[in-house]
């Protein structure tokens, strides 16, 4: 479950909205033409530094989740927009996951991703 809040920040709880239940927090930022979304688990109260970090890069279609090192790849995302005349143009995604990641993890940020690409399209700035 995700619950927007104020200062570009996503949180994702297991079931209800209580903090002992948030999972991890994502934080947005802009870095040099792309979104930065730092991911802050639930163990890391102070935020001093973030967990995991993933570069968006809205241009290409591409998304890296980096862990703390930012040498380590944990997936990777690829998307294709196709256009068609008859049809309204469609997305399609590659995901490559590395092994011994968490796939529900990788999931949900980039649902997070998606929402916040969506927001951007609607006008919304989040």
């Amino acid at each position: 479950m995700q619950h927007i809040s104020v200062h570009r920040r996503r949180q994702a709880y297991k079931g209800d909205h209580h903090e002992h239940h948030r999972l991890f927090t994502v934080k947005k930022t802009r870095g040099h033409k792309s979104f930065r979304f730092d991911v802050y688990m639930a163990s890391n109260m102070t935020e001093s530094t973030f967990n995991y970090r993933v570069y968006d890069n809205y241009k290409d279609g591409t998304s890296i989740i980096f862990a703390q090192d930012k040498v380590t790849v944990l997936a990777q995302l690829h998307t294709q927009v196709t256009r068609q005349k008859t049809e309204k143009p469609e997305d399609k995604f590659s995901v490559s996951v590395s092994p011994n990641v968490d796939k529900a993890f990788v999931s949900a940020l980039l649902i997070i991703r998606e929402e916040v690409k969506r927001s951007r399209r609607k006008g919304y700035e989040s």
